[in-house]
C-alpha cells in the first residue's frame, strides 16, 4: 500500500523509496496539491544512530518538475555499504519538507535502467533518377497477298465474265493496299531509325549524366565525410568542454557543500556564542545591579562616614580643648606642686627652727584656700583628657583608612 507524505504546500504519494543499488537510493511517486511550484535540486536527509546524513539528487532526472499524472523520480548517490536508518526528510522547494519513513533495503541485484529512447536522425532523401528506357517500337505491317488468278470454278459451273472482273478488281485493290503498306513500312522503318538515333543520344546523355552524378556523389560523399568529421571533432570538443564544466561544477558544488556545512557549523557556534553572550550579559547586568547597590550603600556609608568624621573632628576639637585645659590644669598643678614643695621646705626649715608649721589664718580667709588636694583628684581629669584624645585620634585614623 503506497505511503502518502504531506506538507503545507502539497503531498507526495510514494510508490517506492528503497535502495535500488548498494550505492543508489531512489524515490518514486506522484505529487498532488501543487500549483505553479518549481522544484530545486532535491535534498534527502537520512536520520540514524550516527547522526543525520545529507544527500543531493543526481542530475539524471533534472529538472524534477511535478506534473499531474506523471511519475516523479529522484535518485541519490550513496558512498559505502547500505545502512539502516530510522527516518528521512525530503526537501524539494522552499516550504516543502516531507517526513518520510526509512528507505527499504531489499536483497538482490538492482533493476536495470530503462534504455533511453533513440533520437530521430534526419536523413537526406536522395532522389535517384532511373534512366527512362523507351521500348523499341516494332511496327506491325500487315501483308496482304493478293490472290492472283481466277477462283476455280465448281465442277459443272461455268465461269462468268462478272466474276472474273470482280476478282481482278480485288486483286488490284490488294496490290494497292500492299504498296501502301510497303510505303508505311518504309516510313515506319525510317521513324524507327530516327528513334534509335534519339535513343542512342539519350543513352549517351544518360551515361554523361550518370558520370556527372557519380562525380557529384563522390564530391558529396567527400563533403559529407568532411562535415561529419568536423561535427565529430566539434562534438568531441563540446563533450570535453562539457566534461570539464561538469568536473568544475562538481568541484564547485562540493566546495559549496563544504562552505554550507561550515556555514551551518558557524551558525551553530554563533548561536551558542549568542546564548553565552546573553547569559554573560545577564550576569553582567546582575553584577551591575549589585555594583549599583554597593555604590549606593558605599555612598550611604560615605555620607555616614563623613558625618562620623565631622563628629570625630568635633570630638577631636573638644578633646584638644580638653587637652589644652588639661595642660593648663597640669601647669597649674605643677605650679601648685612647686608651691607645695616650697611650702614643705619652709615647713621643714620652720620645724628645724622650731617655728609653728602653719602660720595663723586670717580671720576672713576662706576655709578651703589652703586645703590640700589628693593626687587622684589632681590627675583624674588629666587622665580622662588623655583618654578622650586617644579615642579621637583612633577614630580619625580609622575614618581616613576606610576612605
Amino acid at each position: 500500500m503506497p505511503v502518502t507524505a504531506k506538507s503545507d504546500q502539497g503531498a507526495l504519494e510514494l510508490d517506492r523509496f528503497e535502495w535500488a543499488a548498494p550505492d543508489r537510493i531512489e524515490i518514486a511517486g506522484h505529487w498532488t496539491g501543487l500549483r505553479g511550484r518549481r522544484f530545486i535540486r532535491p535534498t534527502l536527509i537520512l536520520k540514524g544512530e550516527k547522526g543525520p546524513k545529507r544527500l543531493l539528487a543526481l542530475l539524471e532526472h533534472k529538472p524534477w518538475a511535478p506534473e499531474d499524472g506523471e511519475e516523479w523520480v529522484a535518485a541519490f548517490r550513496w558512498d559505502g555499504e547500505p545502512v539502516e536508518f530510522e527516518s528521512a526528510t525530503l526537501h524539494v522547494a522552499s516550504g516543502i519538507d516531507l517526513d518520510l519513513p526509512a528507505p527499504r533495503i531489499e536483497p538482490g541485484e538492482p533493476p536495470e535502467p530503462a534504455p533511453a529512447p533513440a533520437k530521430p536522425r534526419k536523413s537526406g532523401s536522395a532522389k535517384a533518377k532511373a534512366p527512362a528506357t523507351k521500348p523499341d517500337p516494332k511496327p506491325a505491317a500487315r501483308t496482304a497477298e493478293a490472290k492472283a488468278g481466277d477462283a476455280p470454278a465448281k465442277p459443272g459451273a461455268p465461269a462468268t465474265p462478272d466474276l472474273a472482273e470482280a476478282l481482278r478488281s480485288e486483286r488490284d485493290s490488294a496490290r494497292a493496299d500492299l504498296e501502301r503498306l510497303d510505303a508505311e513500312l518504309a516510313s515506319a522503318r525510317a521513324g524507327v531509325d530516327r528513334l534509335r538515333g534519339e535513343r542512342d543520344g539519350f543513352r549517351r546523355e544518360r551515361d554523361e549524366a550518370l558520370e556527372r552524378l557519380r562525380r557529384l556523389r563522390g564530391e558529396f560523399e567527400h563533403e559529407r565525410q568532411t562535415h561529419e568529421r568536423a561535427i565529430a571533432d566539434a562534438r568531441a570538443g563540446e563533450r570535453e568542454s562539457a566534461t570539464k564544466m561538469l568536473a568544475e561544477a562538481a568541484t564547485l558544488r562540493a566546495s559549496v557543500e563544504r562552505q554550507r556545512e561550515i556555514a551551518y557549523l558557524e551558525r551553530d557556534d554563533a548561536k551558542e556564542a549568542r546564548d553565552e553572550a546573553i547569559a554573560a550579559c545577564s550576569e553582567a547586568l546582575a553584577v551591575r545591579d549589585d555594583a549599583i547597590r554597593a555604590r549606593k550603600q558605599a555612598e550611604h556609608d560615605r555620607k555616614q562616614a563623613f558625618a562620623e568624621r565631622d563628629h570625630a573632628i568635633k570630638a577631636r576639637q573638644r578633646a584638644e580643648d580638653a587637652r589644652r585645659k588639661a595642660v593648663g590644669e597640669r601647669e597649674h598643678a605643677d605650679q601648685e606642686r612647686e608651691h607645695a614643695v616650697k611650702e614643705r621646705e619652709e615647713i621643714v626649715r620652720a620645724h628645724e627652727r622650731g617655728l609653728p608649721l602653719h602660720p595663723p589664718k586670717p580671720r576672713y580667709l576662706p576655709e578651703d584656700h589652703h586645703e590640700h588636694r589628693s593626687e587622684l583628684a589632681v590627675w583624674a581629669p588629666r587622665a580622662a583628657a588623655f583618654g578622650l584624645l586617644a579615642l579621637l585620634a583612633f577614630l580619625v585614623l580609622h575614618l581616613f583608612g576606610a576612605l
